[in-house]
């Protein structure tokens, strides 16, 4: 897919784990500079890299070991501008996969957002103006594609499952982006952004389905 020209290793042993850091450069390719880094650990921890920009916006990918299990991840973002206060949903994804969204927009943009995983929602970030919509996964039903625009704020957010549905959130009006996970089989497990009155940016993180949890977002056993 990419074109390697150079790929360097340094590994160091310590307390059983092995890490490391990679250095490698690409050729740019359709407008996409694929040279990246990569560093961390390979053990519990895992390793991850940044692999460059397309169209402003940087994608990173990391290889994460669960129960000796090596599991891809990725992430796609930030959309949107500079402003609002951080957020991360790294947590919650402990409680399940995706299983709904609300979405709050007024007129001109994305107003506010909060997922529900499993059975549990999130905490609500963004304002309170406009108008609020709620959408319910399927049994099973994953997202594996997120398009929409931005400006200084986020504009419009297009969320397309696994079993050919979209939902569409807010007004087609700024910088288009198309998010979608970098390994295959993968899926939306988690968001974070910045968001104050409004959603200010967001970001989607993708990792393989939460296999702790029955297709209806239940834990089992």
């Amino acid at each position: 897919m990419f074109f390697l020209t150079f790929l360097t290793l340094f590994t160091t042993i310590h307390a059983g784990l092995i890490t490391g850091t990679f250095e490698q450069d690409s050729e740019i390719v359709s407008g996409f500079d694929s040279s990246y880094s990569i560093s961390g650990e390979y053990g519990s921890q895992g390793a991850s890299f940044s692999i460059g920009e397309y169209g402003g916006q940087s994608a990173s990918s990391s290889l994460v070991e669960y129960g000796g299990i090596l599991s891809s991840s990725s992430h796609s973002g930030e959309y949107g501008g500079p402003g609002g206060l951080r957020f991360s949903h790294s947590t919650n994804q402990l409680d399940g996969p995706i299983t709904a969204i609300r979405v709050r927009i007024n007129p001109v943009n994305i107003v506010g957002i909060q997922f529900r995983y499993g059975t549990k929602w999130s905490q609500y970030k963004g304002g309170f103006t406009g108008s609020e919509q709620e959408i319910f996964l399927h049994p099973g039903e994953s997202i594996i594609q997120v398009t929409g625009k931005y400006h200084l704020y986020v504009k419009q957010l297009i969320f397309i499952t696994d079993q050919h549905r979209e939902f569409s959130f807010g007004h087609g009006i700024g910088t288009s982006f198309n998010a979608v996970p970098l390994h295959s089989g993968t899926v939306l497990r988690f968001i974070s952004g910045r968001a104050l009155l409004v959603l200010d940016a967001i970001s989607f993180h993708w990792g393989t389905y939460y296999s702790g949890f029955s297709p209806n977002g239940h834990p089992e056993g």
